[in-house]
């Protein structure tokens, strides 16, 4: 009877502070008893708490009710069952059966609008538009005592063993008479025409005034089968309650879901019917547990004392930010730029947000302002941060205006053709959100032959010019647009709002969107975060390249980061003013304020803690302050329980922590401890002795390492006790949730829960020899090796150690660096302990089981073995996700073995920079390849016949990078380097298909010297054409046809360039043969090149040598290429567009001057 007496203790809590209590199947199932199923027992146990302070019997503090009786999906449940207990003070409303189908619509049409933006914006967005406006009758600073001296179990055994149940389910309520006067008074103030906010007002204010001077539980038996508008009524409801308990008070309200229903249990997959419900309820699950406010008896949930919203001191920054939020509305001509800065883990991203949410609180239409995000990663691709995560912000923001604006509006104002959520749809479109990523003319293959074809094609004649630098304005007007249509949502008065997570990253693109478009074009201000040494670092990257490089030169030089190069990059910054704060850790005020907020106690003991923390964190003991990661998860370990448990040290002695800090529904300082600070330097000692072992031997790593810069033995020791305290609290889990982290740092930042839960079970079924101490360690103790959904949600919703990755399926990354730093070293130290014998060789075995994992999981998705032109944008980042956890183990197992892993590892490199490089990361591609020739050419000069494919294809890839990043000199040099060791090869060693890649290299150089010298490019080309048309007459037109067909077209390029047309139109008519030949017997494969070619024949600005043949197949190839655009606009936009120009060439001057604003109209 564990569960039960579980069950009454949350019940019990329930009553003090807002909860949802959780009951599963098998839950009721173990509290069943006799013929007495668990629903009956749930409620008997939950009426006869919550009803016990009632003298009349046949009243009742409980509301029941049955999802199995919703009578249909757009009957609202939950408002009907109110206005049903309100329904005396409905009698003098005129009207009373419109008023209610007012409130229905209003619910109705509101909820529609939410759910189709996001589920989450039920939550985030519902409540900030109603909850200023919801009367403070309505919610208590409520303490209970009331049910001290009675006995709650008498009373539920009586009940039981009358066996008479009936009236458990009769919602005849009891109200208190403040309770029936506030109802009076709001019964009086409906009215027929309401705005969906007015309605969820309402309801909002009507469930909570019957908690009025006594708490009210609301049991819900299957709460899936509850219509959306109930369940979106309960999401505010408890985002309302979150609200009010951060104040001090509790609404008197909380909820019991009982799942009966075998088909739907929460954390399993349900049927389709069930889906939506799903949503909802997964959203409440994770909003009320990252609050605390959720409870399952089955489950033993930790009590966080310090949780990532608590915020404390910082007044004098945030004062500032503010005030600069106010100039920059005053003075519409400027725009602030306000950086913070500061190490890892100090609270940059707090504040920020803190400033946030205060300018949005503050405005007199605060939901209407504008607030966008821009993310940047070092490493990361970019279709998750850069401009890419600025148009998720604007998607996000639209959708959250959107609903501003249904809940705001009445519904006769909207009109009969009103559309849901236009707006959102028509910036989607704009933005290309849903369409298809243009791979086709931008992407690589794997192998770099391939993807040097991709080159030499995409420069072919008929292009439109500086194709890339099209794009990227297109991007830059459709962002502008965008915004401009999110105007038109807000209120003009207000500055957009723009914060810029880890501004030391920004790429050059986004740099210049902000300082060339969005100020000049909008009233902003911006807030970022950033790390100096970082940004430095950044800096002088940059100033490699300067010329590529202006913007974010001018960008990073604005915020003040100094380097000894001074270049001024000539872009005109003066209408940002620019004021930077530094933040330091927590001092011991700010600290003892933090403690005060969470532990209940007198100052002195406040103060005693806080210096003691700030003694035992700190490196320099002359500095009073303390990271801020490292002083928080200091409070929760001290206020856990579970630090407090028995424990033995190395020689066999018991020894006990003494209860500092006693927690329930909040901590407080344990009365019996005598001389707190004595046992508080105690603790410190027993935790010093246990982790200095495993500190030294993490920390004896040579070198000036990011650990030893940011850990100390206590801050290691503390994070280490609160892994301990997590495997505890885990149970049977216990060493499947340390394991699950510790292998997710392998596999780097996000990481896939799939493949970590993978990995651990291949271990734990693993036969091979050297990795059975890893298994032995795995099992240790315990048969579960792996987590269930529920356990990730408790490690990132209560721990905080994770956060959900949005854009992947079962994803996650570190909420604070300094945690992924710490399980590395973790992960690293453990397995020196767990491979004795044979460790490189062992560890070896593991990274060949995990890379394993990872290629299982790779191919079970529908991107494996696809060509890069065929995936869409879900499919394509999927691609790079698994190439960067690759790359990451890989990275892990070459350090570990060289000679072993350095091919996979530098081709991994190669790979992903492949994919950087397509997905217009240049620089950060760049910096793959340079890392991967580093390895690659001290390899080549000890063994060139093994080594000299990887070297020279890895040189080809930076050859290629440097020349679309206009570095065309360093673009040559590389290529030289290649031509050179080809020329000089020796074929007697080499089982390389030289002549391929020499015809490779010669179309690298003919298009690096294009910009240089032509004639020499002509040269290059010439000779490359010479070679494959040989080759293809007398060898093998399968295997040649290629590089011949490309090399053909490579040559119309160069001959177009130098404007020798009837060169250009020979070659032109000799590649499209060839590639005819081709296209009729792959037409998917060579369908993009197949219209290019024909493109190219009448790409000429002579009509006469164009004849009425070529005139014919090319208005054949226009047709087919129009069908492919509409039905793939993003994948043949370029083609279509370049289609509709070439016709123009060929048609009337009116119908010509059509066809171009065609053209310009789809670009």
């Amino acid at each position: 009877m564990k569960v039960l007496e579980k069950y009454k203790k949350d019940i019990l809590k329930s009553r003090k502070t807002p909860l949802i209590i959780e009951l599963s199947k098998k839950d009721l199932d173990s509290i069943s008893k006799n013929d007495v199923c668990g629903v009956t027992i749930s409620l008997v146990v939950a009426k006869a708490i919550y009803d016990s302070p009632l003298k009349d019997t046949t009243k009742t503090n409980l509301i029941y009710l049955d999802g199995d009786n919703t009578k249909s999906l757009e009957h609202i449940y939950l408002l009907e069952e109110f206005l049903d207990l309100s329904s005396e003070y409905l009698q003098d409303i005129k009207n009373v059966a419109i008023v209610k189908e007012s409130i229905r619509a209003g619910l109705s049409f509101t909820t529609g609008g939410l759910l189709k933006s996001e589920v989450g914006a039920i939550i985030d967005s519902g409540v900030e538009m109603i909850a200023d406006t919801i009367s403070s009758d309505v919610v208590d600073p409520f303490i209970d005592t009331i049910l001290e001296h009675i006995d709650i179990d008498e009373k539920i055994t009586n009940i039981l063993n009358s066996k008479v149940f009936d009236h458990i389910k009769a919602n005849n309520l009891h109200l208190s008479p403040k309770s029936k006067k506030i109802i009076a008074e709001l019964i009086k103030q409906l009215k027929k025409d309401m705005t969906p906010a007015e309605s969820f007002r309402f309801i909002i204010e009507l469930i909570l005034s019957v908690t009025i001077d006594m708490p009210t539980l609301l049991y819900i038996k299957n709460p899936h089968k509850l219509d959306k508008n109930s369940l979106a009524i309960l999401s505010l409801l408890f985002s309302y309650s979150k609200d009010a308990k951060d104040q001090g008070k509790h609404t008197g309200l909380s909820v019991i879901y009982a799942y009966e229903d075998e088909e739907f249990q929460p954390y399993t997959n349900v049927k389709a019917k069930y889906k939506l419900s799903k949503q909802l309820l997964d959203e409440q699950r994770l909003y009320t547990q990252r609050y605390a406010m959720l409870e399952r008896p089955t489950s033993d949930i930790p009590h966080i004392a310090v949780k990532s919203s608590v915020f404390v001191g910082r007044q004098d920054e945030l004062a500032n930010l503010n005030e600069r939020y106010y100039y920059s509305k005053k003075h519409k001509d400027i725009d602030t730029l306000e950086t913070i800065s500061g190490e890892p883990g100090i609270g940059k991203t707090k504040l920020v947000k803190k400033h946030l949410e205060y300018i949005r609180k503050q405005e007199e239409k605060g939901s209407k302002q504008i607030q966008l995000t821009l993310l940047n990663q070092v490493g990361h691709i970019s279709s998750n941060t850069g401009l890419a995560s600025l148009t998720d912000a604007i998607v996000k923001e639209a959708s959250r205006l959107e609903s501003v604006k249904i809940f705001s509006e009445k519904l006769k104002d909207k009109g009969k053709n009103y559309v849901l959520n236009k707006t959102v749809d028509t910036i989607k479109s704009t933005l290309g959100v849903d369409a298809l990523i243009d791979i086709g003319s931008a992407i690589h293959d794997s192998v770099f032959i391939e993807g040097q074809k991709e080159r030499t094609k995409q420069n072919t004649v008929g292009e439109l010019d500086n194709k890339s630098q099209d794009k990227k304005q297109v991007q830059f007007t459709n962002l502008t647009r965008v915004i401009k249509q999110l105007k038109e949502l807000s209120d003009d008065t207000m500055p957009i709002v723009l914060f810029i997570d880890d501004l030391q990253w920004i790429d050059e693109d986004s740099s210049e969107y902000i300082l060339q478009h969005f100020i000049k074009q909008f009233n902003t201000h911006i807030v970022a975060t950033i790390r100096s040494g970082d940004a430095n670092k950044s800096l002088s990257e940059a100033y490699k390249n300067s010329e590529q490089n202006p913007y974010k030169i001018a960008f990073l030089k604005k915020v003040d980061i100094k380097i000894e190069t001074a270049i001024d990059s000539g872009i005109n910054t003066k209408t940002i003013e620019h004021q930077s704060t530094h933040l330091l850790g927590l001092n011991t005020k700010t600290l003892q304020l933090l403690i005060s907020q969470v532990i209940t106690g007198d100052e002195a003991k406040h103060k005693t803690l806080a210096t003691a923390i700030i003694k035992e964190l700190n490196n320099d003991k002359n500095k009073d302050e303390v990271n801020t990661l490292f002083a928080v998860e200091t409070i929760n370990m001290l206020c856990d329980k579970k630090l407090y448990r028995d424990r033995i040290k190395d020689d066999n002695i018991q020894i006990k922590i003494e209860e500092l800090i006693i927690t329930d529904t909040k901590s407080r300082y344990n009365p019996e401890v005598k001389d707190f600070k004595t046992s508080l330097e105690t603790t410190f000692k027993i935790l010093h002795d246990a982790y200095t072992k495993a500190f030294e031997h993490i920390n004896a790593e040579k070198g000036k390492t990011e650990f030893k810069q940011k850990f100390n033995l206590m801050a290691y020791a503390v994070l280490e006790e609160r892994l301990k305290i997590l495997k505890i609290y885990f149970g049977n889990h216990g060493n499947a949730a340390v394991n699950t982290l510790l292998f997710s740092s392998l596999l780097g930042t996000p990481f896939n829960s799939t493949i970590v839960k993978n990995v651990l079970e291949s271990i734990e079924n693993t036969k091979e020899e050297l990795l059975q101490p890893l298994k032995e360690y795995i099992l240790k103790d315990t048969k579960k090796t792996s987590l269930t959904e529920v356990h990730y949600e408790i490690i990132a919703e209560v721990y905080e150690i994770l956060s959900r990755y949005i854009g992947f399926d079962n994803s996650y990354e570190y909420r604070h660096s300094l945690l992924n730093i710490f399980l590395n070293k973790q992960l690293e130290y453990q397995l020196n302990k767990i491979f004795i014998n044979a460790k490189t060789e062992s560890k070896d075995k593991m990274y060949e089981l995990i890379l394993h994992e990872i290629e299982n999981e790779e191919t079970e998705k529908s991107i494996y073995e696809k060509n890069k032109q065929d995936l869409n944008i879900q499919q394509y980042r999927n691609m790079c996700f698994y190439q960067n956890m690759e790359q990451n183990v890989l990275q892990v197992a070459y350090l570990n073995n060289k000679i072993m892993w350095a091919k996979e590892y530098t081709i991994s490199l190669h790979n992903l920079s492949l994919s950087y490089g397509d997905n217009n990361q240049t620089i950060e591609a760049i910096e793959l390849a340079k890392k991967a020739i580093s390895i690659l050419k001290e390899l080549y000069s000890i063994d060139s016949s093994k080594w000299v494919e990887g070297y020279i294809l890895s040189l080809n890839n930076l050859s290629n990078l440097y020349y679309v990043n206009k570095q065309i000199k360093e673009s040559i040099d590389k290529a030289k380097i290649v031509y050179n060791i080809l020329k000089n090869i020796n074929k007697e060693y080499s089982s390389i298909n030289t002549t391929g890649h020499y015809v490779q290299n010669l179309n690298r150089l003919a298009l690096s010297y294009s910009d240089v010298d032509i004639k020499q490019a002509l040269k290059f080309s010439i000779e490359a054409v010479n070679i494959t048309e040989k080759l293809y007459k007398t060898k093998d037109q399968k295997n040649w046809g290629e590089d011949y067909s490309y090399s053909l077209l490579n040559l119309t390029f160069i001959y177009h360039e130098m404007k020798y047309f009837k060169k250009m139109k020979e070659t032109a008519n000799k590649a499209f043969k060839v590639i005819e030949k081709l296209y009729q017997k792959n037409n998917s494969r060579w369908a993009k090149y197949y219209f290019r070619s024909i493109n190219n024949l009448i790409s000429l600005p002579d009509k006469n040598i164009i004849n009425d043949e070529e005139i014919k197949l090319f208005e054949k190839g226009f047709l087919e290429i129009k069908k492919l655009h509409e039905n793939n606009p993003n994948m043949w936009g370029e083609d279509f567009v370049l289609s509709l120009h070439n016709l123009a060439l060929i048609s009337s001057p009116i119908k010509a001057i059509e066809l171009e604003k065609e053209s310009r109209l789809i670009l």
